[in-house]
């Protein structure tokens, strides 16, 4: 939307968002961040703070740790010193932890009720964290846009909850879905929220760091987005048909997205219009999603891979369980074949054109070669693939989705030498994927060189 907006400005957009973690790493992140003396920085976080790390519904337990030692702890962490300790550690501990992260199914035993006395240690702990992060990048006179944190409140029953173990907020979130079918919008944005507090299964951040976020920003008069009111209020005056916002509890659609960007940008052109004549509110809304899509490769292929990962988590805990999954799980199931069917029509030329056009105006951009990787794999272009994959890590190091496809397409043409060093980096990131460290083990052995034939052979 900058670019589009500005297209003689060079923009870098650096996302920093890392799956899992919470304000107690993210405090170091932003103070690494302020050392690079970005322009602004936009800040969005608060889902993960009960069942991240030294949190009260974490799988590693530490939720009665003060915070002083959580801050020691982490910064020892961020170390090299501290990350051979951890390592050992991991090592000593084996068996006790699990092994692979196997996703939310895995929180099933986490659950932390509204009148837990550790909720109140999490908020403290949040506010404290997050005003720290607003006055390190303040005090290097780095700009901050923060904004509350949306979830889906009417499409998303308790996770905690189900049909079968019926609970106070399953029945505050069914009576929101009364009132709304009703027309009694406030009420039932006052149960559904309520209904998302007293989820026992904590996914979402709730009206308490939520309430954080606005004490912050009025504290340290920092630029607020409300997310969490404005997605609430569309999803309240959406028609039955209407684009949903998220795929299931905090993740957004494209169109989540874009209303979140939208939001973002606008807040931006406030704080640098002066500077940037180009932002201009109005021309934000003259451009068009199917332009921003292809800007960014997400084409219908990219959103068919999407709905096909939020398919396969549903059909896992805790959304297995959870009351009316099975229409969810129809939905998102048509949505998915009339995206095959769209592309068994139209096929994915036109998309490909788009995407070298955009990939070729933004040579750094990894996102759009992986894309288009993606896209020269499924119309089987190999060579052309493996192309785009290495432009991708030449912008971006380290992307394990890219180095995995990399290493697949080697390992289908045979180039074992090529195969090994595309999962050798893989593995150094995430060392403990079975698949692999399989491929890898295979792949080191088809490099060897065939034994000589023997120079003894018995002669007729």
């Amino acid at each position: 939307m900058l670019r589009r907006a500005c297209p003689d400005t060079s923009w870098e957009i650096i996302n920093t968002g890392v799956t899992a973690l919470n304000s107690h790493a993210i405090r170091l992140i932003a103070a690494e961040c302020a050392d690079y003396g970005p322009d602004a920085v936009l800040i969005y976080m608060g889902n993960n703070e009960v069942v991240g790390p030294y949190g009260p519904g974490s799988l590693l337990g530490g939720d009665a740790v003060p915070l002083p030692l959580i801050r020691a702890v982490t910064w020892l962490r961020s170390t090299r010193t501290g990350q051979a300790l951890q390592s050992a550690a991991d090592t000593v501990l084996r068996g006790t932890r699990p092994e692979t992260w196997s996703g939310m199914d895995m929180f099933q035993q986490s659950r932390v009720a509204q009148e837990d006395p550790s909720l109140e240690r999490v908020q403290r702990n949040f506010e404290e964290n997050l005003r720290d992060i607003v006055r390190v990048l303040h005090h290097r006179g780095v700009p901050v846009i923060l904004s509350t944190v949306a979830s889906n409140l009417t499409d998303c029953p308790p996770l905690g909850s189900s049909p079968w173990r019926p609970d106070a907020a399953l029945a505050a979130y069914d009576e929101g879905q009364a009132l709304l079918a009703a027309g009694r919008l406030p009420a039932a944005a006052a149960s559904l929220r309520h209904a998302r507090d007293l989820d026992e299964l904590r996914f979402r951040a709730d009206s308490g760091v939520n309430a954080a976020i606005r004490e912050i920003a009025e504290k340290e008069q920092v630029p607020l987005i409300e997310a969490e009111e404005d997605f609430l209020q569309m999803q309240l005056a959406a028609p039955p048909k209407a684009v949903p916002l998220f795929y299931e509890h905090v993740h957004f659609t494209f169109e989540g997205n874009l209303a979140l960007a939208s939001a973002f940008t606008s807040a931006l052109a406030d704080l640098w219009g002066g500077e940037l004549p180009c932002l201009k509110p109005d021309f934000f809304a003259s451009i068009t999603r199917d332009d921003l899509a292809m800007d960014l490769g997400y084409s219908p292929l990219a959103e068919g891979y999407s709905v096909g990962a939020i398919l396969a988590m549903k059909q896992k805990p805790p959304f297995l369980t959870q009351s009316g999954n099975a229409a969810r799980v129809e939905r998102w199931n048509k949505k998915l074949r009339s995206i095959d069917q769209a592309l068994a029509t139209t096929g994915l030329s036109e998309p490909i054109r788009r995407l070298e056009q955009a990939a070729e105006q933004c040579p750094r951009d990894g996102v759009l070669w992986y894309w288009l990787g993606r896209h020269y794999e499924d119309v089987g272009k190999p060579d052309a693939a493996i192309e785009a994959y290495r432009r991708s890590i030449d912008a971006l190091p380290g992307n394990t989705a890219v180095l995995a496809h990399l290493g697949d397409l080697y390992r289908a043409q045979l180039r074992h030498a090529e195969a090994v060093a595309a999962y050798e980096q893989f593995l150094a990131i995430i060392p403990s994927h079975p698949d692999y460290r399989r491929k890898l083990n295979e792949e080191r052995l088809n490099k060897q060189p065939a034994a000589a034939s023997s120079d003894h052979a018995l002669q007729p």
